[in-house]
């Protein structure tokens, strides 16, 4: 764990209960949490206080710390909680990885689904236009026109179908006549 926990009795200065961060620990492996250089600098910062809260900003072992005090009367205790900074640190840059990229996928996301209104509105409406108009000139009415207004090869094939069906319509009174 990045945090631990400190228990003092005021008046003897003993250490009823030292769980202190794995970093510190990990420094000094066997040792006894109480006789751990963290735990002999903070003491006096602590005990040599008549505050009844407290915040400090402590540096160990080339590690930062920030401790956090309180004072309980009753029992005559202070009580210290230590979080490793810089391993408080780590764990805030690994949660940002994750947001960046979940961050990145929504935004991808949301340029696929821009992508495919697009391709719908380019592609997939006019031709299906165009079919529909193809089967309403299958059936006989050469009154059918696409009319697409499209600036693309879409549009170009578009009109080339309106000037096949005025051509045909055209052929066809002819031949009638």
């Amino acid at each position: 764990p990045q945090e631990g926990r400190l228990i003092l009795e005021r008046e003897s200065k003993e250490v009823i209960s030292a769980v202190l961060p794995k970093a510190c620990m990990d420094s000094f492996p066997g040792l006894d949490p109480a006789k751990t250089p963290l735990v002999s600098f903070i003491r006096p910062a602590i005990l040599d206080s008549d505050e009844e809260a407290r915040t400090l900003g402590i540096s160990s072992g080339g590690r930062k710390y920030l401790v956090f005090t309180s004072f309980l009367p009753c029992p005559g205790w202070v009580v210290a909680d230590i979080i490793d900074y810089e391993a408080m640190a780590e764990s805030s840059a690994g949660q940002a990885k994750y947001f960046h990229t979940g961050a990145g996928m929504i935004a991808l996301l949301g340029g696929f689904i821009v992508l495919l209104l697009l391709l719908n509105y380019q592609l997939a409406r006019p031709l299906k236009k165009l079919l529909t108009a193809t089967e309403r000139l299958e059936s006989g009415d050469f009154t059918v026109k696409i009319n697409s207004g499209l600036g693309n090869e879409l549009g170009t094939l578009s009109n080339a179908f309106d000037n096949m069906v005025i051509r045909l319509h055209d052929m066809y009174e002819s031949l009638q006549k």
